[in-house]
């Protein structure tokens, strides 16, 4: 927050920014996780090793703690003064998550999650709004900071415009996932995600009673995290249905 307002950015690829604040935040967060656990994995955004695509594979044992960071999730917002930004921690062992934490900078809220022990927000339990029905509902989408306008990711979307009550483009995958989970928005769609961005949100929305279904015929997967989140399965499937396979989704950066 120091560094809103008065911070130098600059693109690391079309349309994908990155500021001073991205990596001073990875550096903090990376030295206090690797600090208490020097034998787990880390995964952060920023981190040069990271693949830039979506097809993430992680390089130790499945078994293996990964810590999976986005340092600041909404750069572009960031970047614009515009106050809808995140930081995304989360950690990932046999492929789920298992904790994450999201973290509002400007509300100064918290959301956990725990597998098994629920979601909270500044320590209250949340919960999914339980809508059911598309055409009553606040839904959520992110793009690929580059998109072919005869795309997929597109076309689907097209299909999904008029079906919801309201589409909203928030910039941050992390706060949608959250709002998702505390029953803000009703319902998230992607297909340009990467771990980062998701890990965390994933948890919270499953810890929340949320439903998380795959855009194509696999479970849905940190790694491989091309989704639809929904506060119950029955609004997932109407929205999956509107989608398309994600292999045929381009690899672009989301935003």
């Amino acid at each position: 927050m120091k560094r809103w307002g008065n911070v130098r950015s600059w693109e690391k690829g079309p349309a994908d920014m990155v500021t001073e604040a991205d990596f001073a935040s990875q550096r903090v967060i990376r030295e206090i996780i690797t600090r208490a656990y020097p034998n787990h994995a880390f995964v952060g955004e920023e981190e040069e090793s990271t693949p830039r695509t979506e097809n993430f594979t992680p390089t130790k044992t499945a078994s293996a703690c990964y810590w999976v960071v986005d340092p600041l999730d909404g750069t572009t917002n960031f970047v614009h003064g515009l106050p809808i930004f995140s930081v995304s921690v989360a950690v990932v062992r046999a492929g789920e998550p298992v904790a994450g934490a999201i973290f509002n900078p400007v509300t100064k809220e918290l959301f956990l999650a725990a597998a098994g022990e629920g979601a909270s927000l500044n320590g209250a339990r949340v919960r999914v709004s339980g809508a059911r029905e598309l055409s009553q509902s606040l839904v959520a989408a992110s793009f690929g900071t580059t998109v072919d306008l005869d795309g997929p990711e597109v076309g689907s979307f097209l299909r999904l415009l008029p079906q919801a009550r309201a589409i909203r483009r928030l910039g941050s995958s992390a706060l949608n996932l959250a709002f998702v989970a505390c029953g803000r928005l009703d319902a998230y769609w992607t297909m340009t995600a990467h771990p980062w961005d998701v890990a965390a949100g994933m948890l919270l929305v499953r810890e929340a009673g949320g439903a998380i279904v795959s855009l194509g015929p696999e479970t849905p997967s940190v790694w491989r995290p091309n989704f639809v989140t929904a506060a119950s399965r029955e609004l997932a499937e109407q929205i999956r249905s509107l989608g398309c396979h994600p292999s045929r989704a381009p690899s672009a950066r989301r935003s």
